[in-house]
């Protein structure tokens, strides 16, 4: 594909971004918009398209080496926004994350007839929850040589790296007395409200004003109490911490053991860690990125910008387990994602599509290229 979109082709494009945005999808609901990308794929000459046992949909473009994966996810945190198209933008839940940068895969691959490789393209269930549908998807025979994630980043920037996560919960227990006797001792609350206090030294947020290179805590979720006369002998919290790739989820988990060992011998302290993440950065100077830069100049005439998230993101999976060279990449704005004034730039989503169409040919130049090096 070379110059831009023809209006035909946007049309194209925005019926499909209207028609996956109008079907709701929240997490462990994505069924009637997987049968919508499903059978979209199959008259757009996808091939071996199908639904797997996770939910997951699958569809295939082209043939031969190497095989890139383009990975996006069809399911959005709960809640609705009105679907309009207005001032240039389509408004609606996952607009921007992420049935955008789905949507902009999908169609970048129709459009490639012939991409002289191989373009598996999946659309996974459960990224907002539990990373379910990737996971299903790498238990099952999931390989490529190179990945493309969908997420939001603005059609001139990619992303690069991710902070790795740690979610903990933990538990308090100690005695309980009358409200009316506060110096009788603590009650389990308070003796949360300190734990959390104590785990403000795993912080470092505060310290750098680059915060991918940081660790980051919040507390998520604090409860206890059942009675308004009676203080707690029970609370639970939830933490959530963010950590860079010179850490990992183990090196959290000791701080978190530590941060609980010190605690007063009056309260039991238990700590759970769920859903470890890896931090996941990929190679700067490697021909993914470096297609990726081609690719955005050649479609955008803008130079591309490398962009590291203090979040975390399917990227974490592929790269910490597979080793696979992978990116994050596509329409939208993150300042919006889970808001009810989610909505995505019609231009943005244009340019996206057009640089995901030129990856293809700018990776087989940069492939090329590498292996003349090597000769």
């Amino acid at each position: 594909m070379t110059g831009l979109l023809s209006d035909s082709q946007k049309n194209e494009a925005e019926r499909l971004l209207l028609d996956l945005v109008s079907v709701p999808s929240p997490s462990g609901k994505e069924g009637a918009v997987a049968e919508v990308i499903r059978s979209w794929m199959a008259g757009h000459g996808y091939s071996d398209v199908k639904t797997d046992a996770a939910g997951n949909v699958w569809g295939f473009v082209g043939k031969g080496r190497p095989t890139v994966l383009f990975c996006g996810h069809m399911d959005t945190v709960p809640g609705e926004v009105p679907v309009k198209v207005q001032d240039g933008k389509v408004h609606g839940r996952g607009a921007s994350d992420a049935k955008g940068p789905l949507a902009a895969m999908l169609m970048a691959c129709h459009l490639l007839r012939d991409p002289g490789l191989t373009i598996m393209v999946l659309a996974v269930v459960g990224e907002e929850s539990d990373g379910r549908g990737l996971k299903h998807a790498m238990a099952h025979g999931l390989e490529a040589d190179r990945a493309v994630f969908g997420e939001p980043s603005g059609h001139r920037n990619i992303v690069i790296g991710y902070r790795g996560r740690v979610q903990a919960t933990v538990h308090f227990d100690c005695d309980s007395f009358h409200a009316s006797s506060p110096w009788t001792g603590k009650s389990a609350v308070q003796f949360a409200l300190d734990f959390i206090t104590r785990l403000s030294a795993v912080d470092t947020s505060a310290q750098t004003q680059e915060k991918f290179g940081s660790t980051s805590v919040c507390v998520t979720r604090l409860c206890g109490g059942e009675s308004g006369n009676v203080a707690p002998a029970h609370a639970e919290l939830t933490v959530d911490i963010r950590f860079p790739p010179a850490r990992t989820p183990a090196s959290i988990a000791e701080e978190l053991k530590v941060v609980a060992a010190s605690m007063p011998p009056e309260v039991k302290t238990k700590v759970w860690v769920d859903e470890p993440m890896n931090a996941a950065e990929s190679d700067q100077k490697g021909p993914l990125v470096k297609a990726f830069r081609r690719a955005v100049f050649a479609a955008s005439g803008s130079p591309a910008k490398c962009v590291r998230k203090t979040g975390s993101g399917d990227m974490n999976y592929l790269i910490a387990e597979k080793g696979i060279d992978a990116v994050t990449f596509g329409p939208g704005d993150t300042s919006v994602s889970h808001t009810q004034r989610e909505s995505i730039s019609l231009d943005d989503y244009f340019a996206a599509i057009e640089v995901l169409a030129k990856l293809p040919e700018e990776l087989l130049k940069v492939d090329g290229s590498e292996g003349k090096k090597e000769i």
